[in-house]
C-alpha cells in the first residue's frame, strides 16, 4: 500500500503542480477580475468534476478488487453510467449557462461556461479507466494517467494564454488533457480480464454510485460553495480573483489528502470483503498517521506566512487574499480528512451514513455562508467552509472509530501536537529575521520532523517503511 500512496502522492504532485502554472500564470498576466471569472469556471467544473470522480469510479475500483477477472467487464459498464450522467450534467450547464452567469452577476462566464460544460464530458471516461487500474493495485498505471493530464493541461493552457486566448486557452488545456489521459487509459486496460460477471448490471453501477455521488458531491458543494457565495454577494470581480488565489492555494491539502484515500479505498474494500476487521484497522491507522504527519505541518506553515505565500505566488496584488489563506487552508485539510474518512466508509459499506453527515455539511455551509459573506465578506466564506468541513470530519471518524472499534493513540497525538507547537514557536521567535520565508519554513517543516524523532514519535519502522520504499524504487529503475 505504501508503494501505492507514493505513486499517488507522485501524480497528484504533478497534477496540483501543472494546476497552479496555469492559476499563476494566467492570474499575473489578466489581473484578479479575469482570473475570477476563471476561478469561478473551474470551480463549476470541479463541482461536476467530483460528482463524476467519486461515484462511478469507486463502484468500478470496488468491483476490481473483489472479481480482477472481470475488470474490463465492469469498466465497459461503468462508462455506460458515467456518459450518461455526465451527459446530462454538461447539457444542464450549457442550457443554463446564461442564467447562471446571471445569477453570479458576470455576463463574462456565459461563453466559458459552453466550454466548460463540453469538459465536464470528456472528462468524466478518464475517472472510469482511473478506477479501473485503482482496482487491480495498477498504481504506477493510474499515476501515469494522471501524470499525463496534469502535464498536458498546463502545457496547452499556458501556450493558449500566450497566444492570447485568455481565459478560453486556459479552459481549452483542461479538455484537451482530458482527452489524451482518456486515450492512454484505453492503452493501459486494453488487456483486463472481460469476464462477464452477471450480478454487476448497468443498473446496478448507477444504483451503487449514487450514494457515492452524492458524498462526494456534498464535499464538492462544501469544497466551492464559498466561491460563489463571494461571487454573488461580492460582484466586484477582483474578491472573486482574491478568494480563486486563496483557495487554489488551499487545495494542496486537500489533493495530498485525497491521495491517502483514493489509495486506502482497494485494501479496505478486500480486507473488510474477508471480514479481517484487524487488518482494515491497520490500514486505516496507518493512511491517517502518515497523512497526518505529512500534511498537518505544512497546514500550519502555510497558514503562518499565508500573506508571504499568495504575494509570492501571485503578486503584490493580491495581497488581500492572504487573510483568507490564514483560515481557508484549515478548512480544505478538514475536507482532505473527509475525502479519507469517506473512501473508509464506501470501503465498509456504510455509504449512507457517509450520505447524512455530507447533506449536513452542505446545508451548514450553505447558511454560514448566507450569513456571513454579507456581513464579513471574504472572511466570512474562509470560516463558513472550514466549520462545515470541521463539523462533518468529526462525525464521521466518530463513526469509523465506534465501527471498528478503533483506539486513539494519545500519546502520538500528544507528540504530533507538542511537535507542532515548537515549530510555531520558533517560527514567531525567527519571524523578525531577514531571510527569505521559503527557506524558513523548509528548515521549519524539518525540524518538526526533528522533534517526531526526539520524542521517538518516529520510529525504526518508520524508518524501515521509507528504506523498502526507496529500495523498491530503485530496483524497478535498474531492471
Amino acid at each position: 500500500m505504501s508503494k501505492g500512496i507514493i505513486y499517488n502522492l507522485i501524480s497528484r504532485l504533478i497534477f496540483i503542480l501543472g494546476a497552479y502554472a496555469i492559476h499563476v500564470y494566467l492570474a499575473r498576466i489578466l489581473g484578479p477580475e479575469k482570473y475570477g471569472v476563471f476561478g469561478v469556471c473551474v470551480a463549476i467544473i470541479t463541482i461536476g468534476y467530483l460528482f463524476l470522480d467519486n461515484g462511478v469510479r469507486q463502484i468500478v475500483s470496488k468491483s476490481s478488487a473483489k472479481f480482477p477477472e472481470s475488470a474490463k467487464y465492469f469498466l465497459k459498464k461503468g462508462i455506460i453510467v458515467q456518459l450518461t450522467i455526465s451527459t446530462l450534467l454538461g447539457l444542464f450547464l450549457i442550457i443554463f449557462a446564461k442564467n447562471i452567469a446571471f445569477i453570479l452577476n458576470d455576463r463574462d462566464l456565459i461563453i466559458p461556461l459552453y466550454l466548460s460544460g463540453i469538459i465536464i464530458i470528456t472528462q468524466s471516461l478518464n475517472f472510469v479507466y482511473t478506477g479501473a487500474l485503482n482496482g487491480l493495485k495498477k498504481f504506477g498505471y493510474e499515476s501515469a494517467v494522471v501524470s499525463a493530464y496534469g502535464f498536458v493541461r498546463p502545457v496547452v493552457a499556458i501556450l493558449l494564454i500566450y497566444l492570447g486566448f485568455e481565459v478560453m486557452g486556459a479552459l481549452a488545456g483542461f479538455l484537451i488533457a482530458s482527452i489524451v489521459a482518456v486515450m492512454l487509459g484505453i492503452i493501459l486496460t486494453r488487456n483486463f480480464g472481460n469476464k462477464k460477471y452477471d450480478a454487476i448490471k448497468v443498473s446496478n453501477i448507477l444504483k451503487s454510485s449514487i450514494p457515492i455521488t452524492v458524498i462526494f458531491g456534498g464535499i464538492t458543494i462544501i469544497m466551492n460553495f464559498d466561491l460563489l457565495s463571494v461571487k454573488h454577494f461580492m460582484p466586484e470581480g477582483q474578491f472573486s480573483g482574491y478568494y480563486t488565489s486563496a483557495a487554489a492555494i488551499s487545495k494542496l491539502a486537500y489533493w495530498f489528502l485525497f491521495a491517502f484515500g483514493s489509495v486506502l479505498l482497494p485494501f479496505i474494500s478486500s480486507s473488510f470483503h474477508k471480514n479481517d476487521i484487524k487488518q482494515s484497522r491497520k490500514y486505516i491507522n496507518e493512511v491517517i498517521r502518515y497523512s497526518l504527519l505529512i500534511v498537518l505541518p505544512m497546514v500550519f506553515l502555510f497558514s503562518f506566512y499565508a500573506d508571504n505565500a499568495v504575494c509570492l505566488i501571485y503578486g503584490e496584488a493580491y495581497q488581500p487574499a492572504g487573510n483568507v489563506l490564514k483560515i481557508l487552508i484549515f478548512g480544505l485539510a478538514n475536507l482532505g480528512l473527509i475525502s479519507i474518512f469517506s473512501h473508509i466508509m464506501i470501503g465498509i459499506n456504510r455509504e449512507t451514513i457517509m450520505i447524512g453527515y455530507s447533506l449536513m455539511g452542505v446545508v451548514t455551509v450553505i447558511v454560514l455562508n448566507i450569513i456571513l459573506v454579507p456581513r464579513i465578506g471574504m472572511i466570512g466564506a474562509a470560516i463558513s467552509t472550514t466549520i462545515s468541513a470541521g463539523v462533518v470530519a468529526i462525525l464521521s471518524y466518530s463513526f469509523i472509530k465506534r465501527r471498528l472499534k478503533m483506539q486513539l493513540n494519545v500519546v502520538s497525538i500528544l507528540k504530533v501536537i507538542s511537535s507542532i507547537f515548537f515549530m510555531l514557536l520558533i517560527a514567531y521567535g525567527i519571524n523578525g529575521v531577514e531571510v527569505n520565508f521559503v527557506i524558513k519554513a523548509v528548515v521549519l517543516y524539518l525540524g518538526y520532523f526533528l522533534f517526531l524523532v526526539l520524542f521517538k514519535e518516529i520510529n525504526n519502522d518508520d524508518v524501515n517503511v521509507v528504506k523498502n520504499l526507496v529500495l523498491s524504487f530503485s530496483n524497478k529503475d535498474s531492471k
